[in-house]
């Protein structure tokens, strides 16, 4: 498993929120938004930095398909 971010200070964090993640105590989809393949991620960077359709958090998938709207 890896993890990647951008836009804030989360490498001093997220050991110990992933942690949480994984007993249960902590549940990150609600502030993830959007799921994209891999391939998107220059779609997903512009929504997020223009706060468009409702996007809070990005996370890319790769070797995913695009997904429609509804699958998100």
């Amino acid at each position: 498993m890896s993890m990647r971010a951008g836009q804030c200070p989360v490498q001093k964090y997220w050991h110990h929120l992933l942690q949480l993640v994984e007993r249960g105590k902590l549940d990150p989809s609600r502030v993830i938004t959007h799921h994209m393949p891999l391939n998107e991620a220059p779609k997903g960077y512009h929504i997020f930095n223009e706060k468009e359709e409702g996007c809070i958090k990005v996370v890319l998938k790769p070797g995913a398909k695009a997904m429609s709207m509804s699958e998100q």
